[in-house]
């Protein structure tokens, strides 16, 4: 094998550019001045053959480096032009080792999680101390403790205590669903799992419960109610909403149907015409809604009175009172507090009117009305009617508010012998006694 070198030395420098042709001979020599130097090349082209000589890295072509004394594992890299001498570098979890000839490239990731058994976290058996210990190695807590593992000391069952090459962390098994109503697996629900006061219910319109089975308690309330009821659809009159509880009057008639507003005991056209209590939780001004006129009206504030207390109308607008209303204001009995509780307590309610004594079927009262007028009853027309006494010989009648005064007015009768007269004095009848 033979090796023909052609060499063009370029104008002005050492660098030359070569053609090489390889013949049949079995040795080759070949000179150039700062380019090649080599004697007995045996075989084809083996570098391991090459007995004298020296090949210089900066006289390469295509840009292949300068460097004269290359360190230990660098290698030669493309760089769009040519190419560059440099040493690998090593990325995440990666080592590079470099000697003469030679690269050793590491993987330096844990080779995986080694179980080491159960571990006492009340007791620290077996002991583990804060940063020590073998990269990957963990542990099963079996009894619940706090011993302090760097930083770490809620330990509870399940948890794991792993070494992760510097500090011990915990890996959290212990809120982890283990069972559902005592049942593991791929639980489904079943008949019983709940109670409908563990349900919870989102209050709406007039069920006021937060759980499904006050809420269902409301509503057996409220059909118990109105199956007893007597109920009326209205219009509220008033220029603000009225409440669930709050006791009305007829007022009028509006959108073909009664219309109310709030009554009050303090006159006779707030209070003779009480029709009944509101039973929706509210009733927007112009807007309609229900009345409870008889029957139970549910979920009411009662909490200040006791079961059984009689109610009537009070005197500001729209309540009721326990306390039974005097003249001059009106009374209107209102109905019975049949659960005294706040949020969830039931009124029955039946109104009945008080009457003015001119309302009375049996007594007749004429205008005008005068002062010291009483009642005197006509057997003819079997009416009592309001009338004045009248004054009868001797006899002098006087008038006043509450008041009527009889004064006889004739003369003393003379003294005979060692008797002395009765004398007549003036009587006087008032509302509350007779003087004389």
């Amino acid at each position: 094998m033979s090796l023909k070198i052609n060499v063009q030395k370029e104008s002005g420098s050492n660098e030359v550019t070569s053609n090489l042709v390889v013949g049949n001979g079995k040795s080759i020599s070949a000179t150039g001045t700062g380019v090649i130097t080599a004697t007995n090349l045996t075989g084809d082209i083996d570098a391991s053959q090459v007995s004298t000589g020296t090949l210089d890295p900066a006289r390469l072509p295509l840009g292949l480096g300068t460097d004269t004394a290359p360190a230990n594992g660098k290698i030669l890299i493309g760089n769009s032009s040519g190419y560059t001498a440099a040493n690998l570098t090593a990325g995440t979890n990666i080592s590079i080792s470099n000697s003469a000839g030679g690269i050793t490239i590491n993987n330096t990731l844990p080779s995986g999680l080694i179980y080491q058994g159960l571990w006492n976290a009340l007791t620290n058996t077996p002991t583990l101390t804060s940063s020590v210990g073998t990269q990957g190695y963990y542990y099963v807590v079996n009894v619940a403790g706090t011993t302090n593992l760097n930083g770490v000391t809620d330990w509870q069952i399940g948890d794991w205590a792993i070494f992760n090459g510097s500090v011990w962390q915990k890996i959290d098994n212990s809120d982890q669903v283990t069972s559902v109503f005592g049942r593991q697996g791929a639980v489904a629900s079943a008949s019983g799992d709940y109670s409908a006061s563990q349900i919870t219910n989102v209050p709406y319109s007039g069920v006021v419960a937060t759980d499904v089975q006050a809420a269902i308690n409301e509503l057996y309330d409220d059909i118990q109610a109105t199956e007893q009821a007597l109920t009326a659809y209205v219009t509220n009159a008033e220029s603000f909403s009225i409440t669930r509880g709050q006791v009305v009057y007829l007022f009028g008639a509006q959108g073909d149907r009664a219309s109310v507003k709030l009554a009050s005991n303090l006159t006779e056209a707030t209070s003779s015409k009480t029709f009944g209590v509101v039973a929706d939780a509210s009733i927007a001004a112009g807007q309609t809604g229900y009345i409870r006129c008889q029957g139970v009206v549910t979920n009411l504030n009662l909490g200040a009175y006791t079961a059984g207390d009689a109610v009537y109308l009070g005197s500001t607008p729209g309540s009721f009172t326990a306390t039974k209303p005097s003249a001059p204001n009106h009374l209107v009995y209102v109905g019975i507090i049949q659960r005294a509780n706040n949020g969830n307590g039931l009124m029955y309610v039946k109104i009945q009117n008080g009457y003015e004594l001119d309302e009375i079927h049996d007594v007749q009262i004429t205008a005008p009305k005068l002062a010291g007028q009483t009642l005197l009853y006509d057997a003819t027309n079997a009416l009592w009617k309001n009338a004045r006494l009248t004054a009868g010989t001797g006899m002098t009648v006087t008038n006043a508010d509450a008041s009527v005064t009889l004064t006889p007015n004739f003369a003393a009768p003379p003294i005979i012998g060692n008797t002395t007269p009765n004398v007549v004095n003036a009587t006087t009848l008032n509302a509350t006694s007779v003087a004389a």
